[in-house]
Order: C-alpha cells, then sequence, then structure tokens
C-alpha cells in the first residue's frame, strides 16, 4: 500500500515537472523572441472546396494556425461573405448553396437573394440540378423534397433509411424497410418498388445508356435478380442461387453479369514459425499481407444459371475483366521486385476467356489501361504502346513523335516511368498525352497525333488538371482519367521548380490564365466553365481567384490575412542566381528579418533538403505549429538570415553534392547580405537530416546543427525492412535521393564514404537530434543510432523523441516543443 501511494506520487510530481517544463520552454522562447504559438494564431490557409456553376460564389474554408476552422461561402460579385461551421457535406445547386455539419444541422442558402434557413435533424441531402430540387433525409426516416425558389420542404416519403443515386445522377433509390421509391430526378416522376427494401438491396446498376436497369436484392439465403425499365415498370425477376462458401455477391460487370467475391485472411504471425525463401517473390511479410488483401471470385449468369470461377492464384495480384468481359486482365506486382525500384513496376498479362489462353503480356509496365473501346494502352520501355485484341496486333504509339514520353526517377537510368498518366475524353475516342515538352493529343482509333501546346521552350513543361473520380469496384477496370470538359486546363512549370503559370487549351487555340512567375498555384477546381483556384508568393499569402471561360475573364475574389498582413512585419525574401562550380545555372533563397540592417551582423541558418530554395514560392506564415519544427519566417523574425540551397546532385556523391551546394550557397548569400560566418547553424529532416549528418562530418564551418527523423546509418537502413512497406530500404539508394548507381556490392566503398555514422568521430558540431517514436518511414532507431555513436564518443549532442508521432510531427502539442526546443537551441549556441 505505502509503495502504491509513493508511485502517486511520484507520478504527481512527474506530471508537474512536463508541465512546469512547458511553460518554462515556452516562456524563455517567449522572452526571446517577444511571441508565442497564440500570437499568430488568426492566420490562416484556405482550403478550396467548390465554386457554383455559373461562377457568383465560392465556397472555402479557413485554416487557422491554432487549429480552428470555418467556411465562408462568397459573393463573388458584391463579395459579401457568409461564414459558417464546418460541413461534412455541401453542394451547390442552381439557385441554392447546402451545407450539412456533423450534428445534422442544415444551412440552406438562397443564392437570389441570400436568405438563410437552417434545418435540423437532417441525415443526408442530395440537389437535384435537372429540377432545380433538394432532397433531404431526416433523421426520423421522412424524406422531403424542397425547391429552390421557396425554401420550403414537404414530405414524399416516410421510414426511409437509404438514399443511391446513380452514376449519371438522373435516379434516386429511396430505400424504407418495406419498400422503395425509385425517383427520376428530371421529370420528378416517381415510383414504388414492392421488392426493393432497406434490408435487401446489394447492388443496382443503372447505365444511362440502356433502357432498362437491375436491382439485386437479398431474397432469404439466396438472391433475386429484378429488372425495371427507366419508368420504374418491373420488366422480370430471376432468382440468383447463394454461391455459398463464404461468397458474397457484391455488383456487376459490365456485361451485366454478377460478381461474388470471397476474401481471403491474412496469417497471424506473431506466434508463428515463418520460413522465408530467397526464391520467393517479396518478403515473407510482404506476400502475407497481400494475400490478406487478396480475393477469390465467381462470375455469374444468372440467365443461364452457370458461373465461372477464378481462383487466387499466387503471383497474380490483382484480376479484372476487361473488354465486355471477354477478358481477364491478370497484374502482377512482385513480376519485377529486386528492392531496387522505388515502385513496384508489374507484369500484366491479357487472357482470352473464351479460349482460356493468354493472348498477350508485358514483363514490365508502371502503367496500363484497357478503355472501353476494346483497346488496351501501355506503357513499356520509353514510350507508349497499343494492343488491339481483335487484330491480334500491338503498336509503338510515341516512337515517331517529335517528344520525349519517359523520364527517370531522379538520375537512375535503369528504370523508366511515364511523364505523366494519360487522359480519356469520355468517349474515349480521344487520349491526352503528356510529353517532356508539350500535350499532345491522340485519336485512339488511328493513333494519330496533334501537338496541342506547340511549345518550342525546351525549359517548360505541362500538367494537365482536369481531374475525375470514378468508384472502385473488384473485378473492374474503373481508374480512367475521363476529361468531361472539351478543353483541357495546363499548368505549366519551369524547369528551374520556380516559375509556374496556367494556361486553357481549346480548339486549338491557347489562352494564358496566369502568366508564368514565381508563385505557386494550388486548390484547382473545375466547375462547369469556370476555373476557381489559389496563388500565393513569398510575400503574399493565398488569393482566391476566379476564370470564367465564356467571358475569358479572370478576377481576384478573395485576399486572404488581409489584416494579419496589415498589422505585423514580416521577413522578406530575395533570390541570387549564379552559375554552380559545376556549370549548373541555379539560385539560392534567402529570408531576411523584418528590420535587417546591413550594418549589422546576423547569425545564419541553412535548411536543406534537395531544393529548399524552390519553396520560396509559397507563403509562410509565422506559427509554432510545425511538422518539421521549423517555421523560416519564425526563424527571421527571431533575428536570423535563413539560407535555402538548390542542390545539384552528382551520382555517387549525394554528401559531397550537398556540401559543395552549401558552401557554395552559403558564400553567394554572405557577397550580398551580411552575415556572421561565426554564427551558422544547419537544420533538415529526412534525407536532409542525412545532408545535415554528412556535412557536419565533413566541415567545421557550422556552430550548432539539427537533424530530424534522418537517416543515419544508411548500411543498417539498406539491410533493413521498412516497417511501412514491408519492402527493403535498398531502393533508398539505389532508386531515390541517394542517387547511387549500383548496389552495396558494386559500391561499398561509396556507401561507407557516404554514412555518417561511420564518421561520428569527426563530427564537433553540438547536433541537436528528433524523431517521432512511430515513424515507420525512416526508422527512428536511425535517429538513436546517430545520438549513441556520438555519445559514445562524448560529442555534444541531445535525442529528442516525440510519443504518438511519426516522421511527420501531427500532434499539435509535439509540434510546438519541436519548434521551441530547435529555436532554443539554435539560440544557445549562435546567440549566446
Amino acid at each position: 500500500m505505502r509503495d502504491t501511494n509513493i508511485r502517486k506520487v511520484s507520478r504527481k510530481i512527474n506530471v508537474l515537472s512536463v508541465i512546469a517544463l512547458m511553460v518554462f520552454s515556452i516562456s524563455l522562447f517567449k522572452a526571446q523572441q517577444g511571441f508565442e504559438p497564440e500570437t499568430f494564431r488568426q492566420w490562416y490557409q484556405l482550403g478550396n472546396i467548390s465554386v457554383s456553376d455559373d461562377g457568383k460564389y465560392s465556397y472555402f474554408i479557413r485554416k487557422y494556425d491554432d487549429r480552428k476552422r470555418d467556411a465562408v461561402l462568397l459573393n463573388n460579385v458584391t463579395g459579401n461573405k457568409i461564414v459558417g461551421g464546418l460541413a461534412v457535406k455541401s453542394d451547390f445547386g442552381s439557385d441554392l448553396f447546402i451545407a450539412l455539419d456533423q450534428n445534422g444541422v442544415l444551412d440552406v442558402i438562397n443564392l437570389k437573394n441570400e436568405k438563410r434557413l437552417k434545418i435540423d435533424q437532417v441525415k443526408d441531402f442530395y440537389i437535384s440540378e435537372k429540377n432545380n430540387s433538394c432532397y433531404l433525409l431526416m433523421n426520423d426516416g421522412q424524406l422531403n423534397m424542397m425547391k429552390s425558389d421557396q425554401l420550403k420542404s414537404f414530405q414524399i416519403a416516410k421510414n426511409i433509411g437509404r438514399l443511391e443515386i446513380s452514376s449519371d445522377n438522373k435516379w434516386m433509390l429511396a430505400m424504407s424497410d418495406q419498400s422503395s421509391l425509385l425517383v427520376q430526378l428530371e421529370t420528378e416522376i416517381r415510383r414504388n418498388l414492392g421488392l426493393v427494401d432497406r434490408s435487401n438491396f446489394v447492388r443496382w446498376n443503372p447505365i444511362s445508356s440502356s433502357s432498362k436497369f437491375d436491382i439485386l436484392v437479398a431474397a432469404g439465403n439466396n438472391y433475386k435478380m429484378v429488372t425495371y425499365d427507366k419508368k420504374g415498370i418491373l420488366i422480370k425477376e430471376i432468382d440468383v442461387e447463394n454461391p455459398g462458401k463464404d461468397f458474397r455477391l457484391t455488383g456487376f460487370t459490365d456485361s451485366g453479369q454478377l460478381i461474388a467475391i470471397r476474401g481471403r485472411s491474412a496469417k497471424k504471425l506473431q506466434d508463428s514459425i515463418e520460413v522465408w525463401r530467397t526464391d520467393d517473390l517479396a518478403l515473407g511479410t510482404n506476400l502475407n499481407k497481400r494475400e490478406g488483401l487478396s480475393f477469390d471470385a465467381l462470375i455469374i449468369d444468372p440467365v443461364k444459371k452457370t458461373s465461372v470461377s477464378f481462383p487466387y492464384t499466387e503471383g497474380i495480384t490483382d484480376v479484372m475483366l476487361v473488354f465486355d468481359d471477354q477478358y481477364l486482365l491478370e497484374v502482377m506486382a512482385y513480376a519485377n521486385e529486386n528492392f531496387t525500384d522505388e515502385h513496384l513496376i508489374p507484369g500484366i498479362r491479357l487472357k482470352n476467356l473464351s479460349s482460356g489462353t493468354v493472348e498477350f503480356s508485358v514483363q514490365r509496365s508502371p502503367s496500363f489501361i484497357p478503355t472501353k473501346t476494346g483497346k488496351f494502352f501501355y506503357f513499356e520501355g520509353k514510350d507508349w504502346w497499343m494492343y488491339d485484341p481483335v487484330l491480334k496486333v500491338k503498336r509503338n504509339l510515341t516512337a515517331e513523335v517529335d517528344d520525349q514520353f519517359f523520364s527517370y526517377n531522379r538520375q537512375n537510368v535503369k528504370s523508366t516511368l511515364p511523364i505523366g498518366d494519360l487522359h480519356f475524353s469520355e468517349d474515349q475516342q480521344t487520349a491526352y498525352v503528356t510529353g517532356k515538352n508539350n500535350i499532345w493529343k491522340m485519336d485512339t482509333g488511328t493513333g494519330r497525333f496533334t501537338n496541342l501546346t506547340r511549345s518550342k521552350d525546351k525549359n517548360i513543361a505541362f500538367e494537365i488538371l482536369n481531374r475525375s473520380s470514378e468508384p472502385i469496384d473488384k473485378m473492374k477496370w474503373t481508374e480512367f482519367n475521363t476529361i468531361k470538359e472539351d478543353w483541357l486546363l495546363i499548368k505549366t512549370l519551369h524547369q528551374n521548380q520556380l516559375q509556374e503559370g496556367l494556361i486553357v487549351v481549346r480548339d486549338k487555340k491557347t489562352t494564358v490564365i496566369e502568366e508564368p512567375r514565381i508563385i505557386q498555384i494550388d486548390n484547382v477546381l473545375i466547375e462547369n466553365n469556370c476555373i476557381s483556384y489559389t496563388v500565393e508568393n513569398s510575400r503574399h499569402p493565398q488569393e482566391l481567384k476566379l476564370y470564367d471561360l465564356k467571358k475569358k475573364k479572370l478576377q481576384s475574389v478573395y485576399s486572404s490575412n488581409e489584416g494579419n498582413l496589415a498589422s505585423m512585419a514580416l521577413p522578406a525574401s530575395e533570390l541570387i542566381y549564379y552559375t554552380d562550380k559545376h556549370g549548373n545555372e541555379t539560385y539560392t533563397a534567402v529570408i531576411l528579418p523584418p528590420d535587417y540592417d546591413p550594418a549589422k551582423k546576423y547569425a545564419a541558418i541553412v535548411r536543406v533538403y534537395e531544393n529548399t530554395a524552390s519553396s520560396v514560392k509559397k507563403f509562410v506564415s509565422p506559427s509554432f505549429y510545425n511538422q518539421p519544427g521549423f517555421n523560416r519566417s519564425l526563424t527571421a523574425m527571431d533575428g536570423y538570415i535563413v539560407i535555402m540551397p538548390r542542390i545539384f546532385y552528382q551520382i555517387n556523391r549525394p554528401g559531397e553534392s550537398a556540401l559543395e551546394a552549401v558552401e557554395e550557397s552559403v558564400n553567394k548569400t554572405a557577397e550580398k547580405f551580411s552575415i556572421d560566418r561565426d554564427r551558422l547553424g544547419i537544420i533538415g529532416e529526412s534525407f536532409g537530416g542525412f545532408e545535415v549528418n554528412y556535412i557536419i562530418a565533413n566541415t567545421k564551418m557550422f556552430k550548432a546543427a539539427v537533424s530530424g527523423v534522418s537517416l543515419s546509418d544508411i548500411t543498417a537502413s539498406y539491410f533493413s525492412m521498412s516497417k511501412k512497406y514491408l519492402r527493403p530500404d535498398i531502393w533508398r539508394y539505389t532508386d531515390q535521393s541517394f542517387r547511387f548507381s549500383g548496389n552495396f556490392y558494386e559500391l561499398k566503398d561509396v556507401y561507407i564514404k557516404q554514412n555518417p555514422v561511420f564518421h561520428a568521430d569527426r563530427i564537433d558540431t553540438p547536433l541537436l537530434i528528433w524523431t517521432g517514436k512511430e515513424d515507420n518511414h525512416v526508422d527512428w532507431e536511425q535517429s538513436v543510432a546517430m545520438f549513441i555513436a556520438l555519445k559514445s564518443l562524448a560529442k555534444p549532442a541531445e535525442l529528442i523523441l516525440f510519443p504518438k508521432d511519426g516522421h511527420a510531427l501531427q500532434r499539435p502539442s509535439n509540434q510546438i516543443q519541436a519548434t521551441i526546443k530547435i529555436g532554443e537551441w539554435f539560440n544557445k549556441y549562435l546567440k549566446q
């Protein structure tokens, strides 16, 4: 009993000590900087949610620094703002805006007069633009209909528990426990379906091009498929026997057959003996997890009462019926697994179900699309190809096109990937292909290419921004990048990673929306003929813009943080352009204190991670809530100059490349700005943490360093299994940031030379190391390894392990503490 009391008292003392330490830390940092987390709570970022069809209204959220959020409905014409809470679902009608919050409160706004109505106890809603109405499903099961011009609702059904909307937005199925109400959304024609209710409904198959649709319902221990015409009149019903053996009917194939799935279970390995073999397709743990995601399938013909079995086959990781169910597409994710590629590059094959033979296969294809027009597009080697299953021929589509359609991952010349995904028109008669220098339009029937962007500037790349989302179904291919518009929205990107722009290509005509310049374009939305997006740069926070394609008019509709900008002096940013020692045209970004005085000498902190300089195009508000524990604006406001270099990497020299770039970046900054070379610090996380570790082992120029979630022992990492990916980390070195041209056994000297922990004896710079204790991207024990090395050598170092957090700090309390402790670390060695 006495021991228990002692433990209780001890715990209380520990808790009080932690609280006191946190208060002391924040107070110390506040005293040094003059501000605290609350200082910046009114700064916010925008999240662009939706825009009305006519472009008159925008709906966005404001994400505040203190983690609070609100939502704004903005009249883009008058500037009037209607502010509300966060919605779990929202939508525009032609005359209505509706938002439903997590408490079931529906906010209804008439867009003609901005009258507002709140309705409680709402479970779900659906806006039908076809008939200018809104359907409200209440918590008590009542289904109400509301006309947008009246803001009054009336009951059309009761005891409804579920709503299903067809993919073409033409039909709604409202299900009760006894029956269902079928609503034709264009005409408002309603018909009761007595054979379908909420408890027996499994799936329906409303296809726009068909004059009828099928609904699969449970019928006791078996099933029934009922067929209705588009007026809701019953055509036929077919009994479907339960396939049994744990199979579950899940949906329809493209030809109207039924899909039955039986999931497989992963083995519980905790108390099992595992046997891994070198001829396995992958590591045993990975294979076991994959098997747990796999399934056996049956395709059932309900009319003929026949079925075809597709059992799980080892090595085949996914199967899909394609080409009107005449072929089976088999995907073998591990076909090329050798641990050296960052991404698994699968093998694929098409099996003709009539003959039962594999008709076509590709050993290595990172991207492939079977279209509804009966053509199979795939990427192999350096080109896009097409296979025609009718003619049984394949054709290289891009070999003769004057552009490059492949890219290397970093500088790995052994593996090629497509520069961009294929995009398709809705009828799939047209494909849009991204090349290195242009966007191309391809006729999928003839294979003829047309250059849409017609750019001659080799420094400019293009990215298609039109997006669509398709439901994912087992045994069905639905991953089409469908462009519903008759125009393309394209982002232009300069190879220097700084300049961005926006263009629209329509009927071979190009309209420039945003001229290329040093900005960041985000939050892109397309609605009808309106394009909505945000623009920001280092000195100006996000600005919401709207472009009307019909009027060809661009307007700024909302500038964020105007009051915050007016009330606070912020850092300035500069770019220094030069040619580095290897002949590369490059630049360094410099962030200056708000009151920068060239007559004074300033401590400086270098932030490293490949190209941190390009982040200068993004506005960074001062904040204590930072995933890496570092905020360039907050740091500059504390009196530091922040230097962000661009690093060009040489094969097999990641550490040297970083060191040379950092030294040159500091020198160029010193030529233009007043930095104190005796007070230099350096910080980086992840691969940037590796760079910090390597740099301080090879130079004495820094008086303090911070290395977060870093790779410290690369040979240990190389021979370990990632807990996140269940693969060896070899690919990090052969196909990612490290840019090694071979494996460890081919380049032992290189790996050893680049391994920071092997050279910890050369480190004299005080090093603060931090990681999340649940980091499974870069194993948190990598940080422990560097700390142990330095502690064994009696070198100045500290290690911070953040609980319940991973590679990027997500918990606000950890973000604050990381920011404070990193600030204190630099202040201790660079200011005192």
